[in-house]
Parts: C-alpha cells; structure tokens; sequence
C-alpha cells in the first residue's frame, strides 16, 4: 500500500466538512472498516446494487442511490471503495470543489472517466485499515449526520410517493413513459439513462426528483446552469 497516498487521503478526509463514501461490490469484504470509517467521518455511505449491505441498511449513515444522489452536490470530499463510480461520475458529475479519493484492487479502473485526487490500488479492508490508523491525527470534530441523513431519505421518499405512476419502470434505468425510474423510485438526474448524464465539470446539485423527456431538450435541475448534458451510459 501506498503510505503516502493513505497519509494524503486521510488529511483530505480529515479536513473534509461534508465527506460520503461510495461503496461497491469491491468493499464487501471490508464492511467492518468502512463501518468505523463512516462513523469516524459521520459520513453517509451511498450504495447501491452489490454494494448493498457493506454498511448495514439499518445504520442511519446508510443511504441508496436516490437519497445519495441529494447528498451528492453538498459533497466535499468522496471516498469510492471498491466501485466504478459510473452513475456518480458520468450522471451527477464534477466540479472543481469535489474532491474524489479512490480505492480499488485493479489499478485500471482508477482512471476510468474521471481520474481521482488520490487513486489507492490495494484490497479494501487493508487500506482502510490503514487509512482508520492515520486519521485520528487529522479528523475535525463534527456533531453527528445521523439526523440529516434520515432527513434526506425521508425527503427524497415523500418526494417519490408522489411520481406519477406512469414513470414507474422495473428495473433501475429503465425508460417508462418518456420518464427514467429506479425501480419503483424516480431516478436521479443520469442515473443509469442513456443520454442522461452531465458533462464531467457540471456537478448535478439537485436535491429533487427530475423526470426527463426523451429527446435533446431535456429538464434539468434549475440549481445547475454550467453546461450541456451530453449522452452516455451508466449503471
């Protein structure tokens, strides 16, 4: 393992004021440190798919995609473990203010789309551990998330209770009635919908359901007015 980049990421997570994790199939062997970790950051941990359950659903830091994607554009700094980061990085986007930390086993997938602020190629659970051991020198105080993460869940829940049940589709991506829905849920702004997604350098800061059309003249968040969208694929 890298202990420099582990030094560096650990002072970046450190310093952060709104830190999330991103955690995929990759992390599923390391459910115990990211646990700690997201604890010790009182950062949500967004997960979806097989990453599903590297943090117990039932912990009030645990958030799916669509209540993720709320948290997203108040994001600081992103620990990703173990994922590709598709969704987040060709549908929500990039800004200048992000910054994106990287663990992965397969040194390849660091730089795909995006490259990261730190990129770690090592097994999850051996660097997190080693990132847990250089974090107390540089972690701020923060009160607890707990309560604004249930927040954004609850928030992001009542919102898709009220989606037109024409845009229901039954599996993630999936297009239904020229709308994009999660499974029962309305997707977020690119998540998985061909053409859907943001330009890298426009980060997606919407905190609200957005029912596309198809077409190029698609509805965006009014919270983001720094470039077009442009097509492509995502989980």
């Amino acid at each position: 393992i890298d202990g420099e980049a582990i030094a560096q990421a650990a002072a970046l997570l450190g310093r952060a004021r709104n830190p999330v994790i991103v955690a995929g199939a990759g992390a599923q062997g390391a459910s115990a440190e990211v646990t700690e970790l997201a604890e010790a950051l009182q950062a949500p941990v967004i997960s979806h798919r097989m990453g599903r359950g590297v943090l117990d659903s039932r912990n009030p830091l645990s958030v799916n995609l669509h209540a993720g994607h709320a948290l997203w554009g108040r994001a600081d700094v992103v620990l990703a473990v173990g994922t590709r980061l598709q969704a987040q990085l060709q549908g929500w986007g990039l800004d200048d203010e992000l910054a994106i930390i990287r663990i992965d086993a397969d040194a390849e997938e660091l730089g795909r789309i995006a490259a990261p602020r730190i990129g770690i190629v090592a097994d999850a659970a051996a660097a997190l551990r080693a990132l847990l051991a250089e974090l107390p020198r540089h972690n701020l105080a923060r009160p607890s998330r707990a309560d604004a993460v249930i927040g954004a869940r609850a928030a992001v829940a009542a919102r898709l209770r009220l989606a037109p049940a024409r845009h229901r589709a039954r599996e993630p991506g999936h297009h239904a009635g020229g709308g994009h829905r999660c499974g029962d849920h309305a997707a977020p702004v690119g998540a998985g919908v061909p053409g859907g997604a943001l330009r890298v350098g426009a980060r997606a800061r919407a905190d609200h359901v957005v029912v596309a059309r198809d077409g190029v003249d698609r509805p965006r968040s009014p919270r983001d007015h720094r470039g077009p969208q442009r097509g492509g694929a995502a989980d």
